[in-house]
């Protein structure tokens, strides 16, 4: 098991900085070469007073949220396929 600690020189802050920090060292980790198991994407989620959700929010933005969420994917079949059974037919045929 290879073990890597990425550490991350933010240049600006504009807001959504963890979703944009992850993305980016997951980039970095494919242009150097490293085996991954998978791709991820993050993205954050706000959501306004009036009940509006916003995606990549600006630092502006972010302040005037009433709550946001962070998410991350793999670029894994599994994650989004409800049932698995549909995921191992497809891998035996």
């Amino acid at each position: 098991m290879l073990l890597l600690n990425i550490y991350v020189k933010v240049a600006g802050d504009d807001g959504a900085i963890l979703p944009c920090t992850i993305n980016a060292s997951c980039a970095a980790l494919v242009d150097a070469g490293i085996c991954l198991k998978h791709l991820s994407g993050a993205i954050c989620c706000g959501l306004t007073d009036s009940g509006s959700v916003i995606l990549d929010q600006t630092k502006a933005e972010e302040a005037k949220m009433q709550s946001f969420a962070y998410l991350v994917f793999p670029n894994s079949p599994l994650s989004i396929l409800k049932h698995r059974h549909l995921w191992l037919m497809n891998l035996e045929s």
